[in-house]
């Protein structure tokens, strides 16, 4: 039976309960010596406990301190050098994308060149502009040039 469930009624029938042979004071006598016994013995697994409990926060508390302060430093320096990391990063980021863009519009370009008509006519004259660049250095090899620019020096 549950202690709430009993009503003022029954408390008088708890007799039921009794051992066999034992009036209520003696019952109530050896409950008594039963407590008594087993209190002590409690109290001071628990007061085991507590200690145990309060010596593992001391330890955890010491830790912690300890952490704190060898991070302490650390965490300073890293703070203080943050803003021009961070700085450094933006800057090195600001490049890459002004690289990216200015390679972008370059293949865009190359991309147009080659997709256009006019690509014919121009790697035609890319062709002409390469030979008369080639009879130009055959020219200046063999004195040729040379001998012209002395004859326009000359009329001049």
């Amino acid at each position: 039976m549950k202690p709430n469930s009993v009503k003022p009624s029954e408390l008088t029938k708890m007799h039921q309960f009794l051992p066999k042979g034992k009036s209520q004071a003696e019952f109530d006598e050896a409950v008594h010596h039963e407590i008594c016994a087993a209190l002590p013995n409690r109290a001071q697994a628990m007061t085991d406990q507590l200690v145990q409990v309060a010596n593992n926060a001391a330890s955890a508390k010491e830790l912690l301190e300890s952490v704190v302060t060898n991070l302490r430093g650390d965490i300073q320096e890293f703070s203080d050098s943050l803003p021009a990391a961070l700085k450094a990063v933006r800057a090195w980021r600001m490049a890459i994308t002004n690289e990216r863009d200015l390679s972008l519009a370059a293949l865009a370009d190359i991309r147009k060149f080659f997709l256009s008509g006019d690509h014919e006519k121009e790697m035609s004259r890319l062709e002409n502009f390469v030979r008369t660049c080639e009879r130009l250095r055959s020219l200046a090899q063999d004195g040729t040039l040379e001998k012209v620019a002395d004859v326009m020096l000359k009329l001049a």
